[in-house]
């Protein structure tokens, strides 16, 4: 090529073609050094590159074409310009309207005065969130990754980076006095640093719901987006609140939303609980109060009633508004976690998605439902749409790496349980990425990593690092922790005591710790474990996965060119 110039052949051409920062000249068919036949070759073009000398090019292009050729060729590149100006134009003015979107709406702003009123904010943010995400063709970050930017004097162009590259960005400011709920809006091109659009609202708290609606639908028709008329039934004859018990939902929310501290969802509940007997026909507090029995049913410290209640909760909101994603939602998790109905989750599932798609938690427990059944690609893709969807939280990136431990894809896990480590919480990324180290053999690095996880998570961490002490031949240190487990007798406990003496060839004491009464609620995925795949083709587990209605197991099918 030209001195600084790059001159590249079809092959290249066609794959990077449409990138929007590169341009090329076609040169012609050019003889090139050691190769026989003549090469289609390209010119790229891009700033700073300079452009190509076709005289010094002439000597080189070898066929020469007649005046009809030349005619000819006019002719189909005059066609061939008319239907690319027509696809131009007819792609712009779609793309206007149905392009996919994603917005990020930052914590509003307390106009109150009074820091108390700190879950009056958070709540009008979520309540935004929440009727943004109802519009399919949009994607909405969720508040837990957003709330990290509260206050924050970073560049709007920066968040909006570290948000996964947002489209635009929405702020404002709420206020609340009198019964009478206020606040303004701005929409925001974080790529220009500049306000597009900016609203005044101003209505009674009773109408809360009704108002951030409105404010939804005006953002909506700002991006000049295409919603389905499915969607556009969601906003419609939205809900008056009380004030009184919608303020105690705002409360209860705003606590069970505290990363972290478990002791703040059972201050959230007891919020929401007072709220239903203040007005027991509020379906924003039911599904509150069933999302928080499932995130403790869920967990290593389970209350017998939770997933009882979790149902309870989630049928009462359902029954109040059937559009409620979030009750759909817990009920999906109940169904799953608690009643083992994989038909009815699985519908529950998906309804939540349809109601709202932006839900991350919805699809991360979708993604480890697939995972159940084998559906491997499906469950990593749902899993990737949540953290994309929540990325600042880390529990989507841990556990995403953890179904690629699943799948032998030990480096992926490595990149996801160590980006995780860099966000909220430490605990999961610990026991991920020790898991991937143990799976590619780095035997001390694994132990290092879940002496690590015990030291910050208590016994909580035996769970991972007993196992991991028996697969590195630390044998003694391995049974001392089994016999630690195996004295408390709590069922979260009992799927390791399994894995640990499957480890050591015990079978039968294996299946001794998975008969243990009652069952967490981790208990199915005894299927896809891969420490106890020695188990599977013994008919104690066959009967096992009959008793759970699960198929018999079978190997995950994974394409990693999916992921790559």
């Amino acid at each position: 090529g030209d001195p600084g110039g790059i001159y590249i052949s079809e092959s290249i051409y066609n794959a990077i073609h449409n990138q929007p920062d590169l341009q090329s000249k076609y040169l012609g068919e050019i003889q090139l050094k050691n190769i026989a036949e003549p090469v289609r070759t390209y010119a790229l073009r891009a700033k700073g590159l300079p452009a190509p000398s076709m005289k010094r090019l002439g000597q080189y292009i070898v066929k020469t074409t007649s005046i009809k050729a030349y005619r000819n060729a006019i002719i189909a590149i005059v066609l061939v310009f008319a239907i690319l100006a027509f696809w131009f134009i007819r792609t712009y003015e779609i793309e206007k309207i149905v392009k996919p979107t994603s917005i990020a709406v930052l914590p509003l702003e307390n106009l109150t005065d009074d820091p108390d009123k700190e879950y009056l904010s958070s709540g009008m943010t979520d309540a935004l969130i929440r009727e943004l995400s109802k519009a399919s063709p949009l994607t909405v970050i969720a508040q837990r990754s957003t709330r990290v930017y509260e206050g924050s004097v970073l560049p709007i162009s920066q968040i909006a980076m570290e948000l996964n590259g947002v489209d635009y960005i929405v702020k404002g400011a709420v206020n609340f006095s009198d019964n009478l709920l206020s606040t303004e809006i701005q929409l925001i091109d974080p790529g220009k640093e500049k306000t597009l659009w900016k609203q005044r609202y101003e209505d009674d708290i009773s109408n809360a719901i009704q108002m951030w609606s409105v404010v939804a639908q005006d953002l909506i028709r700002q991006l000049r987006i295409k919603v389905p008329d499915e969607d556009v039934v969601l906003w419609k004859d939205a809900r008056k609140v009380n004030p009184e018990t919608y303020e105690l939902y705002l409360k209860g929310m705003h606590k069970m939303n505290m990363v972290g501290v478990e002791g703040h969802i059972l201050e959230g509940m007891v919020y929401l609980e007072e709220a239903i007997d203040k007005n027991p026909a509020d379906p924003l507090a039911y599904a509150g109060m069933a999302q928080g029995h499932v995130v403790w049913g869920h967990g290593p410290n389970p209350r017998p009633s939770d997933w009882d209640k979790a149902r309870a909760y989630s049928i009462r909101a359902i029954q109040l508004d059937s559009t409620l994603a979030e009750a759909w939602s817990t009920l999906a998790d109940y169904k799953t976690y608690g009643e083992n109905n994989w038909e009815g989750a699985e519908e529950a599932f998906q309804k939540a998605n349809q109601l709202n798609p932006n839900l991350p938690m919805n699809h991360f427990h979708y993604a480890w439902y697939l995972a159940l059944f084998g559906r491997i690609d499906e469950a990593i893709e749902e899993h990737i749409r949540a953290k994309e969807l929540d990325p600042l939280t880390s529990l989507h990136t841990a556990w995403l790496g953890e179904l690629y431990n699943y799948v032998g894809e030990y480096d992926k896990a490595i990149v996801e349980a160590k980006a995780s480590l860099e966000l909220d919480s430490k605990v999961v990324g610990l026991l991920v990425l020790g898991q991937a180290y143990l799976g590619k053999g780095m035997m001390e690095e694994a132990i290092k990593t879940h002496e690590e996880l015990v030291s910050m998570a208590g016994k909580l961490g035996y769970f991972w690092l007993g196992p991991t002490y028996l697969e590195a031949g630390r044998i003694e240190d391995g049974k001392k922790i089994l016999k630690e487990l195996e004295a408390m007798k709590l069922p979260f406990f009992q799927i390791s005591i399994a894995i640990m003496y499957t480890q050591l060839g015990d079978f039968d004491k294996a299946f001794e710790a998975l008969k243990f009464q009652p069952r967490h609620a981790w208990y199915p995925w005894i299927r896809v474990f891969p420490q106890l795949k020695p188990l599977h083709n013994d008919p104690r587990f066959i009967e096992i996965m009959r008793e759970l209605n699960l198929p018999d197991p079978a190997p995950f099918i994974y394409n990693p060119k999916l992921h790559s």
